[in-house]
C-alpha cells in the first residue's frame, strides 16, 4: 500500500511538472534589450518581425510560439525579440538610432511575418519569410539553432533529417 501511495504521488507530481513547464510563457524582450542580453549570454537572437494587423502573424504566435516543443527549444537556444514592422518606437543598432520600421527596412523585411535570426557575435544568419506550421518551423530552428547552416545548406539538412513533415 505504502509503494502505491508513493507511485500515486510521484506521478501526480510529474504531471504537475510537466504542466507547469508547457504553461511556460516564452519572454520576448524589445530590440535594443534583447540584443544586450544575447551578447552578455552568448545565444542567438531570433527576432519576429509583425504587424498588428497581420493574420498569419497572430497565428504563428497562436499555434506555432505557443507549442510546447518549440517553446522548450527557442528557450534554450535564443534571445527572442518582437519587432513591430510599423513601430517608430527607438532602439540604437550599430551605434545609431532606429525606429523597429527602419530596422525592419535595415534587416530587407518585405512581408510578414519575417523571422530574422542573428548570431552570438550579433552578425545576421539569415531572415526567412512567411509563416510555417510548429514542426516545420522546428526544422528551420534546429538548422540554425545546431549551427548545421555552418555546415550545409538547408536542402542537404533536410535529405540528411528525413525531410519536411507530411501532413
Amino acid at each position: 500500500m505504502r509503494i502505491l501511495s508513493i507511485l500515486v504521488i510521484a506521478s501526480l507530481f510529474t504531471r504537475l511538472t510537466l504542466s507547469i513547464q508547457e504553461s511556460k510563457e516564452l519572454k520576448w524582450y524589445s530590440f535594443s534589450e534583447g540584443l544586450k542580453i544575447a551578447k552578455s549570454e552568448n545565444k542567438k537572437v531570433l527576432i519576429d518581425v509583425y504587424t498588428d494587423w497581420c493574420q498569419w502573424c497572430k497565428k504563428m504566435d497562436k499555434e506555432v510560439y505557443s507549442n510546447s516543443t518549440v517553446k522548450n527549444y527557442l528557450a534554450s537556444k535564443f534571445i527572442l525579440v518582437k519587432l513591430n514592422a510599423e513601430s517608430e518606437r527607438k532602439h540604437i543598432f550599430e551605434g545609431r538610432e532606429y525606429s523597429e520600421t527602419e530596422l525592419a527596412y535595415i534587416f530587407g523585411v518585405e512581408g510578414f511575418p519575417t523571422t530574422i535570426f542573428i548570431r552570438e557575435d550579433m552578425q545576421p544568419i539569415t531572415a526567412v519569410p512567411g509563416y510555417f506550421p510548429a514542426d516545420v518551423f522546428m526544422k528551420i530552428l534546429t538548422f540554425i539553432g545546431d549551427d548545421y547552416y555552418m555546415k550545409m545548406s538547408f536542402d542537404d539538412y533536410l535529405e540528411r533529417t528525413g525531410g519536411l513533415p507530411k501532413n
